[in-house]
């Protein structure tokens, strides 16, 4: 089960999208700290998708070793989760994705997210897979420019 942290359960929950990851994998995989964090504004459309997730038990919380400081809660719980895990990660800070993979670890972020919904079919075709990014951005999905043309031009190839 790939291991989400919390900027992808907030953005996806906050589009209305979070079930994509149930589509995706079945079944996922967040800390407790990755948790409490999205569930930090209670009655948003976040943490009622999230608490719902869990209650259907295709979100899993997992505790995992303390975080060792050098990053947030959040951030150090997931990579240590994903390495008890032996599993994927999905996180969209770029500076925590390096240093996870550094430690020999996989990585992907939002963007892997909606290729991989577009190959397998969940989302239909490019377009709504343009829709989606938007909706993910406009719910405070941060994305650089550099990561958005590359995003087309991969989508382009598809």
């Amino acid at each position: 089960m790939p291991v989400i942290d919390a900027s992808v359960l907030i953005v996806s929950g906050k589009s209305g999208r979070l079930a994509l990851l149930k589509e995706l994998f079945g079944s996922v995989t967040v800390s407790k700290e990755v948790r409490d964090e999205a569930l930090r504004k209670p009655g948003s459309a976040e943490a009622i998708a999230l608490e719902n997730a869990v209650k259907e038990n295709w979100v899993v919380v997992k505790g995992t070793s303390p975080p060792d400081g050098t990053l947030g809660k959040g951030e150090s719980s997931s990579i240590s989760l994903a390495i008890q895990e032996k599993d994927i990660l999905i996180i969209d800070d770029r500076k925590v994705a390096f240093v996870a993979s550094t430690m020999g670890m996989e990585c992907r972020g939002t963007p892997y997210l909606l290729f991989l919904g577009l190959k397998r079919g969940i989302i239909r075709d490019r377009k709504e897979t343009i829709e989606l990014l938007a909706v993910f951005v406009a719910n405070g999905l941060y994305l650089s420019s550099d990561v958005i043309a590359e995003f087309y031009a991969l989508l382009e190839r598809m």
